[in-house]
């Protein structure tokens, strides 16, 4: 339940983020690009069942090459964060002492 009230939670703070700032996305064309990035675990046996019948439901409903989908690694984001942000990364996120903490603030 705690799980499914931090996903509620950030569903409706990436839609507000996203209709808010959407201008910013824009491509050249004032078009927002059809982009789905999702996070995992880069080794699959770490997915909870249900992540493979999702990813594929994203595929599904979302077809290439209409839509491009980037699969986000844990250790991709977390390389990305301290090549991006270093600031961030050596004062914050390194020092995060649970999971969840990265996985939100990855998300933001």
């Amino acid at each position: 339940m705690l799980l499914f009230n931090y996903l509620t939670l950030f569903i409706i703070i990436l839609f507000e983020y996203q209709y808010q700032y959407a201008y910013c996305l824009l491509n050249e064309n004032n078009i927002i690009p059809k982009i789905i990035h999702q996070t995992a675990p880069k080794d699959k046996t770490k997915w909870y069942p249900i992540w493979n019948k999702c990813h594929q439901t994203w595929l599904n409903l979302f077809p290439k090459p209409e839509y491009k989908h980037i699969m986000w690694h844990d250790e991709d984001l977390d390389t990305f964060i301290k090549n991006e942000f270093p600031f961030f990364y050596n004062n914050t996120y390194k020092l995060y002492n649970k999971n969840i903490k990265k996985l939100i603030a990855r998300d933001i």
